[in-house]
């Protein structure tokens, strides 16, 4: 997976065009929910396959602010599911501190997109540069043992026990909703150990959105 893949867009596959009854459809009569997209309720222990690590530094050059990312295939086979650990320094459960190691429960500000620094997401079926759903993590514990400060430096972070939801998130406040439709999965355990590419300094802070 390319963690740079659009998501939440608009057009045919955008959450909510594809929950949006036909016209024909009685308004009277609750419209059958379409089916969830994520592959299985309970992927298990899982290895990532094709892992891949990326490093954003902070707009100030402070590694308060940097952006640490990693991600991969959960199956094969496309169109897949994929999951991506995005860490943002400063805020959530780095909240006024770099990105740094330790072992951490996602909870409060991390159960927001918009507000996380430690941000576990499942994308569904993906395909080249698109995919249908966000699944954001309601739970898990996450271990992080190394953090690269540049390009070229190792992340290696462990997580179990994570449990997610089908969320939707706007493109312009990255803020995330739950769907509503009771698509949820579960990841029991989880490993990355890559090597962090570079990616460009972002031009805002808000330009979370960015980092996938």
């Amino acid at each position: 997976l390319a963690l740079t893949v659009a998501a939440c867009g608009g057009g045919e596959d955008s959450p909510d065009a594809r929950r949006r009854p036909d016209a024909g459809v009685d308004a009277g009569v609750d419209a059958t929910p379409p089916p969830c997209t994520v592959s299985t309720m309970d992927f298990g222990a899982v290895t990532i396959i094709n892992p891949l690590g990326l490093f954003q530094p902070g707009n100030t050059g402070d590694v308060i602010d940097d952006i640490v990312s990693a991600g991969g295939r959960l199956e094969q086979d496309p169109p897949h599911d994929s999951l991506v650990v995005e860490l943002f320094g400063g805020v959530g459960g780095f909240a006024g501190q770099p990105i740094t190691p330790g072992t951490y429960q996602i909870a409060g500000a991390d159960l927001q997109f918009q507000t996380c620094g430690i941000c576990f997401r499942v994308f569904t079926n993906v395909s080249g540069n698109s995919y249908a759903d966000d699944y954001l993590a309601t739970a898990g514990t996450v271990t992080i043992t190394t953090v690269p400060t540049a390009a070229g430096q190792t992340l290696a972070l462990s997580a179990s026990q994570l449990t997610f939801e089908h969320v939707t998130i706007d493109m312009v406040s990255s803020e995330s909703a739950p769907a509503g439709d009771g698509c949820t999965t579960a990841v029991a355990s989880v490993a990355y150990d890559v090597t962090a590419m570079a990616l460009p300094a972002r031009i805002a802070p808000a330009a979370r959105l960015r980092s996938r």
